[in-house]
C-alpha cells in the first residue's frame, strides 16, 4: 500500500476516502457491555446512504445478550418484551482500513432512539456522559491503556484445559519467560503482524513485552482521549484474535 494513502479517515470527504481506497464493504461495530463488537456489515452504497437518510437499525436486544452468547432476563424467561429498534449513527471520525482485507473498512456506530434520544444501555453513550461530566468541572480525562492477553494452543473441546501454544522453536512453552525477549521472538510471527494491523488502523502502540504467563504477552498504547482509545482497545482484542488464529493458535483476553 502506498505510503501516502491516509489509511484511517482524515475528516473530508467520506466518499472520496472510501473510493480512494476501492472499499466495498464496511464492518459497523456497536460495542456491548461486555466489550463483545455487535453490529452489521453492510456494501459501501448503503453505508454512505445511511449517513443521510439515517435509516440504518439494530435491534435493542444486541444489548442483552450475555457473554455466553445467551439473551439475559425476559428473553430467556419466557415473559413478554418488546425489541424496538435502535438508529445506529456512524461515528465516521473513526473509519480506518480493515487490515489484511482489501476493500473492507471498520466504523463504530452510536445507537439512539427515534426521536434521536441517546440509547442509553450504550457504553460509548455512557463514556460521553461521564467525560461530560468531567468537562463540567474543566478537566479533561486522559487514559492509557495496557493489554495483555495469552495465545493457547487451538482447543476446540471445551472440557479439556487450554495449553500453550508452539512457538518457533517447535515446542511449546511450559514456564515462565517474564521480560524474556528470546521466550518473544517464538511468537514473532504473531507479534511482527499485529504491529503492521496496529499501524492500518491508527493504534498508537507503545511497547510490547512478555508477562509473567506462559505465552502472556502486554502491549501498551499511548495515553490519549478516552473515547478513541476505548474503541482503539476493541479494535486491538479483535486484530489479536484474528492475527493468532491465523498463525493456529488462539488468543484470550481473560483472566488468569
Amino acid at each position: 500500500m502506498p505510503d501516502n494513502l491516509n489509511t484511517t479517515f482524515p475528516g473530508a470527504d467520506t466518499q472520496s476516502w472510501l473510493k480512494t481506497h476501492a472499499i466495498n464493504e464496511v464492518e459497523c461495530f456497536v460495542p456491548d457491555v461486555n466489550g463483545v463488537l455487535r453490529g452489521k456489515t453492510l456494501p459501501v452504497a448503503k453505508f454512505l446512504k445511511s449517513l443521510d437518510d439515517r435509516a440504518l437499525y439494530l435491534p435493542s436486544s444486541a444489548f442483552l445478550v450475555a457473554i455466553d452468547g445467551r439473551y439475559s432476563g425476559s428473553i430467556d424467561e419466557g415473559f413478554a418484551y418488546s425489541d424496538p429498534d435502535m438508529r445506529m449513527v456512524p461515528d465516521v471520525s473513526s473509519l480506518c482500513l480493515a487490515p489484511g482485507s482489501a476493500g473492507r473498512a471498520y466504523v463504530f456506530a452510536d445507537t439512539f432512539h427515534m426521536d434521536d434520544r441517546p440509547w442509553m444501555a450504550s457504553p460509548r453513550h455512557v463514556l460521553k456522559a461521564v467525560l461530560g461530566l468531567y468537562e463540567q468541572r474543566g478537566w479533561r480525562a486522559v487514559v492509557a491503556p495496557e493489554l495483555e492477553f495469552y495465545l493457547t494452543a487451538p482447543n476446540p473441546d471445551p472440557d479439556r484445559p487450554i495449553t500453550a501454544p508452539v512457538g518457533r522453536n517447535g515446542r511449546p512453552e511450559n514456564v515462565q519467560h517474564p521480560y524474556d525477549m528470546q521466550a518473544m521472538e517464538e511468537f514473532e510471527a504473531v507479534t511482527r503482524r499485529l504491529y503492521e494491523h496496529a499501524a492500518v488502523v491508527g493504534l498508537p502502540v507503545e511497547t510490547l513485552i512478555h508477562e509473567s504467563g506462559t505465552a502472556q504477552l502486554e502491549i501498551n498504547l499511548l495515553h490519549g482521549d478516552p473515547l478513541t482509545l476505548a474503541d482503539q482497545v476493541l479494535l486491538f482484542k479483535r486484530l489479536a484474535r484474528q492475527i493468532a488464529q491465523a498463525n493456529g493458535m488462539h488468543a484470550t483476553f481473560m483472566a488468569k
